[in-house]
C-alpha cells in the first residue's frame, strides 16, 4: 500500500534528521519521544494500522519488536486521542491529519502542553510528510466541539437525502447565488 510505504519512509528519514544516521536506537527514539502521533486517514482504522506500522518501523522485529497488548496501550495514549472527532464525523479526507490534530487538542487540552508530537500527513499521488510539533501554548481554538457534536439533530438516510437534493437544485450551477434558509430542519 502506498500510504504505508510512505509512511515507512517518513519515519525512517525524520528519525534520521532528528537523531542522526548513526544511532542504532534512532527508530525506537522517535516512538518513545514524541507524546502523540496524529496521522491522515480516511477512516480510524486506517489511524490504527498507521500506529501499528508506526511501532513496527519503531521497534523492529529483528531487533525484539514490541508486544501486541503494549502496542495497543500505546495507540490509546498516543494516538487515539486525535481519532475522536473523525470517529464522530467521518474523514474529512484532505483535512484529516488537521481535523485530528484539532481532536487531539480538543481532547488532551492542558495535558498535550510541553509535549511533542508527530504529525503524518499523506497525499495522493504519494505526496508525504511527517514532522514534529512541540505544543508550547494551546492555540486558540473552541474546545466545544464534542458538546456541538452531541446535539446534532439525526436523520434517516431518506429525509437527509431529500434535504441534500432540495439544496442542491436550489444552489448548484448558480452565478451570484445567495445562501438563504432552505427548509431543512435543525
Amino acid at each position: 500500500c502506498s500510504y504505508m510505504q510512505c509512511l515507512d519512509l517518513c519515519y525512517q528519514n525524520l528519525s534520521k534528521r532528528v537523531y542522526g544516521e548513526d544511532d542504532a536506537q534512532a527508530p525506537n527514539k522517535l516512538v518513545k519521544d514524541n507524546a502523540y502521533f496524529v496521522n491522515h486517514c480516511t477512516s480510524t482504522y486506517l489511524c490504527k494500522r498507521a500506529f501499528k506500522r508506526t511501532c513496527e518501523n519503531g521497534f523492529p522485529k529483528q531487533s525484539g519488536g514490541i508486544r501486541l497488548k503494549e502496542q495497543q496501550q500505546l495507540y490509546v495514549q498516543k494516538a487515539e486521542p486525535s481519532t475522536w472527532i473523525t470517529k464522530r464525523v467521518g474523514s474529512s479526507y484532505t483535512a484529516s491529519c488537521y481535523t485530528n490534530l484539532f481532536s487531539l487538542f480538543a481532547t488532551e487540552t492542558e495535558k498535550a502542553v510541553g509535549k511533542s508530537l508527530c504529525v503524518f500527513s499523506y497525499g495522493s499521488g504519494s505526496a508525504s510528510t511527517m514532522y514534529r510539533l512541540r505544543v508550547d501554548a494551546l492555540p486558540k481554538m473552541d474546545f466545544g466541539i464534542f458538546e456541538r457534536l452531541d446535539k446534532r439533530v439525526k436523520h434517516d438516510p431518506e429525509s437527509y437525502l431529500e434535504m441534500i437534493e432540495a439544496y442542491s437544485t436550489s444552489s448548484y450551477g448558480r452565478f451570484g447565488f445567495k445562501p438563504k434558509d432552505w427548509g431543512g430542519k435543525q
